[in-house]
């Protein structure tokens, strides 16, 4: 089976499109929920980081 050049571009948009929606999702419901404080938030960015370098 091979994957033509046409496939790698529908999921890639798809791709994309998953993404903005996710984002888009998660920003409406942070603004029903209080954000948290800054340094739990600071500590789970970093560990976020930290899991997609390994």
């Amino acid at each position: 089976m091979t994957v033509t050049l046409l496939d790698c571009a529908v999921l890639w948009f798809s791709a994309i499109v998953g993404g903005a929606v996710c984002i888009h999702h998660d920003l409406r419901a942070r603004r029903r929920v209080p954000a948290p404080p800054l340094p739990l938030a600071r500590v789970h960015g970093e560990s976020r980081h930290v899991t997609l370098k390994t």
